[in-house]
């Protein structure tokens, strides 16, 4: 791997853990989404199950921990600790960009987390530029080295664009990607952004190519556009303006995605072949709650558990949280909860709509 890579990777690292690094207060949208309460909700509360299926596989709770990092020893170390918190709760967890092992083999044991991780469903990285780069044959190699279960390519044209040395060429980016959908094999495909948000076109062409898992990652939780603005600063260059608060808001993308037939889909129905992920400022069990309602199949959050001192436990929290709202709303399993329709949106949001 080369030392701009490395350095990069733990620079991002002392930048989330030290710096202000998320989006304005309340702009994800999740406070204008109103959860309609139900008084007499007709079912006992233990007997609600919240367990669903990711990628082929039984999970306990529609979460993901979503990517964070890899690539040197200190995000070996992250990794493993999430990989324990994964297989606590049997929950997905996705791992940072595989770039780096990609470029350096020496390095794969940073994201190969699978003993640590038990049976839980296991998503590789890599950035869309770099699937133009290597190829789907050698994204694919990445994954199966280190026994996931699925990749997913990020999408990031903002943060390139402020990144120091970032690679601006997405020309021919669907393409490469649907090349990758048709000789993925039994390794299921998600495509996610990195915290800008999906918009409808967008949501509408990955579902065209057969991308099965699509993670709108939108505006409000951590912004990799103020992590590249302040990684610009510290290396002495200039700071581009404007863009720390861009993009696509989490509530805002969920609904544009689900109209293009994601997740849950307009006409009520189920779509197995293209489920939808919510992340982006999801900071509690109620937004994963509000996530499902509007459609989305699974909620997943990093920033979050990175920094937690017992990730367990947080998530534990907001799983708790998560089968209170479904008691209050009388659903007694996740299919009952997601069409129910007991929300209306009220505020800013429907501004965007």
């Amino acid at each position: 791997m080369s030392k701009e890579t490395y350095d990069r990777k733990n620079e991002h690292i002392d930048i989330v853990l030290n710096e202000d690094v998320e989006f304005v207060e309340n702009m994800t949208g999740f406070e204008c989404v109103n959860i309609i309460h139900k008084s007499l909700p007709e079912l006992d509360m233990s007997s609600i199950n919240i367990e669903t299926e990711f990628m082929g596989k039984k999970i306990s709770a529609p979460f993901i921990i979503s990517a964070v990092t890899g690539g040197t020893e200190r995000a070996a170390r992250i990794n493993i600790r999430l990989a324990e918190t994964a297989q606590k709760l049997n929950i997905p967890i996705c791992l940072g960009s595989q770039r780096a092992m990609i470029e350096d083999k020496n390095l794969i044991s940073s994201y190969d987390i699978r003993d640590h991780a038990g049976d839980v469903p296991i998503i590789g990285n890599i950035g869309i530029v770099q699937l133009k780069h290597y190829g789907p044959e050698q994204v694919i190699d990445a994954v199966e080295r280190i026994s996931a279960d699925g990749i997913a390519v990020h999408i990031n044209p903002e943060q390139e664009a402020i990144q120091h040395k970032g690679d601006v060429d997405f020309s021919g980016c669907l393409n490469v990607l649907e090349d990758l959908v048709k000789h993925a094999g039994k390794v299921h495909v998600m495509v996610k952004e990195v915290g800008h948000g999906i918009d409808y076109d967008t949501a509408k062409s990955l579902k065209r190519i057969g991308v099965e898992y699509l993670d709108v990652a939108g505006a409000g939780g951590t912004s990799w556009t103020k992590i590249e603005g302040i990684r610009r600063r510290l290396r002495g260059g200039h700071e581009i303006h404007g863009f720390d608060d861009w993009g696509i808001p989490t509530v805002v993308s969920l609904l544009m995605a689900k109209k293009a037939g994601w997740g849950m889909s307009v006409n009520g129905k189920h779509n197995h072949k293209h489920r939808l992920i919510s992340s982006g400022g999801v900071r509690s069990g109620i937004d994963v709650s509000k996530s499902l309602l509007l459609g989305a199949d699974y909620a997943g959050a990093a920033l979050p558990i990175l920094i937690s001192k017992d990730p367990v436990r947080l998530i534990s929290e907001w799983m708790e949280q998560f089968k209170i709202v479904m008691f209050l709303c009388g659903a007694s399993n996740i299919d009952e909860f997601k069409s129910s329709d007991r929300y209306t949106i009220s505020g800013w949001v429907n501004d965007w709509l």
